[in-house]
């Protein structure tokens, strides 16, 4: 077999620059605003609910459906950003020390 030939790429596929290091505090103030954003979200939702019951004529049976739709993802990512987590920190680990 012979080895494949180096072939260049065109310019609209070479990359323009190097990635740009992330460092540790930008990792975390982003993880930190998130979770402030979950809570506003949900707190937004409990606060609203009455004026969307008054708009739609709705039963609180009825509106449930938005706390639940709202609730239900939030509750789904959970457990998947946890699975997700120990490999993602494990490859970001030898990059924040390099910070």
């Amino acid at each position: 077999m012979s080895a494949a030939p180096d072939v260049a790429l065109p310019a609209a596929f070479a990359p323009a620059h190097a990635p740009r290091q992330v460092g540790k505090w930008t990792v975390a103030v982003s993880i930190a605003l998130g979770s402030v954003m979950a809570t506003i979200d949900t707190s937004i939702v409990n606060v609203a609910m009455p004026q969307i019951r008054g708009e739609l004529g709705a039963s609180l049976q009825e509106i449930t459906w938005v706390t639940t739709g709202q609730a239900v993802p939030e509750d789904i990512e959970q457990p998947t950003a946890g699975f997700i987590e120990p490999t993602a920190v494990a490859h970001a680990i030898p990059r924040l020390r390099q910070s």
